[in-house]
């Protein structure tokens, strides 16, 4: 016998019987010959089509023979009739069944078959002698019939029992079509997301092969910088180890000198010692007129002496300070020059316009701070100042690439981004992220989202941010926020055409400030 996995694999969608005469549609389907065609000539569409993927065909396609999976389908009935089942009616000779009637629950060889009634109530499967599933176990009857009410299948005796009057009863027959119906409804909205996903997927693999193409220029671009690094930084080492190498040799080549020196000295104080002991004073006196036998520039020697002193212990100092020093400066400027490799702007002088500030923002003496406060009642009011708690910046961008940092203090709501200086000053379309011309992170009851045109994208982040860093590249038209932390990451991106000049713009709830950084975060990491 053949596994249930495979059988049910060997089986007609429309009959659900075990494949006779398999046909297979072009859309890869298989169904025996007569189902399809029985299924086609029912069908109210002018266009056939696939009973489970609905897949339509304008032209009846030609209906081929499947001859592989029918072999495999008739090696499995033959094995099935080899499983004992015999016709019921073969009694002097036992044939195998080929069929069995659940009505009649009994057995047929195919000739006892072609005279079996031909009504909807006989109903035939597979060879079975399992019957007893099929009876009623209150009343030993066989189940025809179906209780939508209670979800069960009955006899006829159970039809006329009080638990079931008044319930909607059909036959085994419909019921099992409107479950068939229900099905077909459910493998139409399988298939249709089936689809989807293959879209999805065939969008998700490309956008990674873009991905992947865009990672290995990245990669490699990231590998030349940074072999650009490690080569620099290898010479600084290179050029620091010779200095010392350099101040080491210096030192060797004047204690070789002094050495010498040295050594003759010793000499002539050797000789001088042994014409000394002459006893003959002509032999002293002619001795001293055919030479000096030391140096007449003895304060010449001293001044030499104190220079080579000076030179010997100021070694020690240049090791602790000098050194340093040097190294700290190149390390600076390979920093600086690697600024000009990467797309990091440079860092932009943000200033608050404090014309512009609500009543209820307090803008610092450096124009660098903003505070939700209670209302100042001494706050002049223009055409330029905010009806609530935002203020702008006096900076405009309309180019190139800027960079700014800022911290967050407070727990309330608050907003920031960037807007055009024509935006309201009034009013719910005053409110940066509710109109097209501003884009900004917010922040509202613990909660932190992106917003433009009055339309939210949720960030999962239920972690309060203190630093954030905003890129602005104009001409590309790119608003990223960042949030900075260890380690930092990206939070969001605007993407967009920007048609006029960029302030920033910030609006802060009672309690909350705002401070523009006038350093970027790894300045404090170096210190």
């Amino acid at each position: 016998m053949a596994s249930p996995v495979v059988e049910a694999a060997l089986k007609c969608s429309v009959c659900w019987e075990i494949y006779k005469d398999p046909v297979t549609l072009l859309c890869g389907h298989n169904f025996c010959q007569n189902c399809i065609k029985k299924t086609w000539d029912h069908q109210e569409e002018r266009e056939s089509s696939c009973p489970e993927c609905m897949h339509r065909y304008k032209n009846r396609p030609e209906l081929k023979t499947n001859t592989r999976l029918r072999d495999i389908a008739e090696e499995i009935q033959a094995e099935e009739q080899k499983s004992g089942i015999s016709c019921t009616y073969c009694v002097d000779t036992p044939t195998p069944a080929v069929r069995s009637c659940l009505k009649c629950e009994s057995s047929f060889c195919d000739k006892h078959l072609k005279v079996h009634s031909k009504s909807p109530e006989h109903v035939l499967t597979q060879p079975t002698s399992d019957w007893q599933n099929r009876e009623c176990s209150l009343h030993n009857q066989t189940l025809e019939y179906y209780c939508v009410e209670d979800s069960s299948c009955i006899c006829k005796s159970c039809m006329t029992e009080i638990k079931h009057r008044g319930h909607t009863i059909q036959t085994l027959s419909q019921a099992s079509m409107e479950k068939k119906d229900k099905y077909k409804l459910i493998l139409m909205k399988l298939i249709n997301q089936k689809k989807e996903m293959e879209k999805r997927i065939h969008g998700l693999k490309k956008h990674e092969g873009k991905l992947q193409e865009k990672a290995d220029g990245i990669t490699e671009w990231v590998a030349s910088l940074f072999r650009t690094f490690r080569r620099q930084i290898e010479d600084l080492e290179r050029r620091v180890l010779a200095e010392i190498s350099k101040e080491l040799i210096s030192s060797s080549g004047l204690i070789n000198q002094l050495e010498k020196k040295y050594e003759e000295l010793s000499k002539k104080i050797h000789h001088i010692e042994e014409l000394r002991s002459i006893p003959d004073p002509l032999a002293v006196i002619r001795e001293l007129d055919r030479g000096d036998f030391c140096d007449n520039d003895e304060e010449g020697d001293n001044e030499d002496g104190a220079e080579d002193d000076e030179h010997i212990h100021g070694a020690g100092d240049l090791d602790n300070i000098l050194i340093s020093l040097n190294i700290c400066k190149e390390l600076s400027d390979i920093v600086s020059n690697a600024m000009k490799y990467l797309s990091v702007a440079e860092d932009s002088d943000v200033c608050l316009d404090d014309s512009s500030a609500a009543a209820n923002v307090e803008v610092s003496g450096d124009l660098k701070v903003a505070t939700g406060v209670e209302f100042l009642e001494t706050k002049q009011q223009t055409l330029q100042t905010f009806e609530s708690n935002q203020v702008l910046s006096s900076t405009a961008f309309d180019r190139g690439r800027h960079y700014w940092e800022v911290d967050i203090m407070g727990s309330n709501n608050f907003r920031i981004g960037m807007c055009y200086a024509t935006i309201d000053r009034k009013g719910r379309s005053s409110v940066i992220g509710n109109t097209g011309d501003s884009w900004c992170l917010v922040r509202t009851v613990g909660k932190f989202s992106f917003r433009h045109l009055n339309h939210s994208i949720g960030l999962h982040n239920e972690s309060s941010i203190r630093r954030l860093g905003i890129y602005l590249d104009y001409e590309a038209g790119r608003l990223s926020f960042y949030e900075l932390c260890d380690p930092s990451h990206h939070l969001h991106t605007f993407t967009t055409a920007f048609t006029q000049p960029l302030h920033a713009v910030f609006r802060v709830g009672s309690g909350v400030q705002v401070k523009i950084r006038n350093e970027r975060i790894f300045a404090d990491r170096k210190k």
